[in-house]
């Protein structure tokens, strides 16, 4: 088989997995937590990132995407809708 035909299944593949990862993320209920840990990893040689955001407590990923920017925060906290989902800032300012 030609290479594009692989390509083009890996394309796929992705696109349907970011699916059901964001469609987990959005129903998942974040009411029990109470802080979160934001860190970028590198996955492959050279340049590439991932941000993660876990639950502290439970220490469970909730969240991951690819990049290390503040965009990647805000996608986060918009997937999530934190209002509907329990998530508030301390007095502090921290989430």
């Amino acid at each position: 088989m030609p290479a594009s035909y692989y390509e083009s299944a890996i394309h796929s593949a992705t696109g349907i997995l970011r699916y059901w990862v964001f469609k987990a993320v959005r129903e998942d209920d974040l009411s029990s937590v109470r802080a979160i840990c934001i860190d970028e990893t590198s996955f492959k040689r050279g340049q590439s990132y991932v941000t993660v955001v876990s639950d502290a407590v439970a220490r469970r990923v909730i969240y991951a995407d690819e990049g290390r920017s503040v965009d990647n925060v805000e996608a986060f906290l918009s997937t999530t809708n934190r209002e509907r989902r329990g998530l508030r800032k301390d007095p502090a300012g921290c989430l």
